[in-house]
């Protein structure tokens, strides 16, 4: 038996009157004591589970977290697919804007310059002989022959139903060429342009061809982006 003499002090109180127990002094039983610790373990266990739940729940409410993406992806992809379609949708009503106010603008500028839809008929043009008047066509070919400017709208020759425009060298010299007007010989800024042509009608050849004479450029207004930039209202060039 162990000696109390060689014990710690804390044992001595219990080694009395030949008792053999050598129970340290104010130690409670073993099973008191392991239950003790497992509670204070167990309760910084449970601290440890609150924290972290909590901490799992502040990022589940918390938007843009991956833990809140994936508890709730299907609202976020029917979320994604909303804010696209409105941004798609925002977009398209924003190039309809656009494009109304830049077709508004265009009528607007072509107004100014008289085609409107008062302008006659290319085709009625024989309806109109002797008198003058607004005609309004596409331009079907442009030629010249000794040069002289032949500019057939809405048909070209040979067919006898065109409304021809014819320059005389003495008008492009004067007025025509002189202001600049030296795209009237060219098909590649004439043809397929509407213009509006204001002049006496007349009859030409065994066809009765429906001509008009251009002596002067305010006499033609071609319905295209560079005639606006390089004329002004009255045909003339701006400076």
């Amino acid at each position: 038996m162990t000696d109390p003499q060689h014990q710690p002090k804390r044992w001595l109180d219990h080694y009395k009157d030949g008792e053999q127990s050598l129970q340290p002094a104010h130690e409670k039983p073993f099973i008191d004591t392991y239950l003790d610790y497992v509670g204070e373990k167990g309760c910084s266990a449970l601290i440890g589970v609150v924290a972290l739940v909590a901490i799992l729940a502040w990022c589940a409410m918390t938007p843009g977290s991956i833990i809140h993406y994936f508890l709730n992806e299907p609202e976020y992809v029917q979320r994604q697919e909303e804010a696209n379609r409105r941004e798609s949708e925002r977009i398209r009503l924003a190039n309809e804007k656009l494009a109304q106010e830049k077709e508004k603008e265009k009528q607007e500028k072509r107004a100014s310059y008289g085609f409107t839809d008062t302008a006659i008929s290319w085709s009625e043009a024989r309806n109109y002989v002797g008198q003058v008047a607004t005609f309004t066509g596409e331009v079907a070919a442009v030629k010249m022959d000794r040069g002289v400017i032949f500019i057939d709208i809405g048909v070209a020759y040979p067919d006898n139903d065109r409304l021809t425009l014819v320059v005389w060298r003495e008008s492009q010299e004067e007025s025509i060429f002189a202001n600049g007007m030296w795209m009237l010989t060219s098909e590649d800024y004439m043809l397929g342009m509407t213009v509006l042509i204001t002049g006496e009608v007349y009859l030409y050849g065994d066809g009765n061809v429906a001509n008009i004479e251009l002596t002067s450029p305010a006499q033609i207004r071609v319905d295209a982006p560079w005639y606006f930039t390089w004329f002004d209202e009255n045909g003339n060039a701006k400076r």
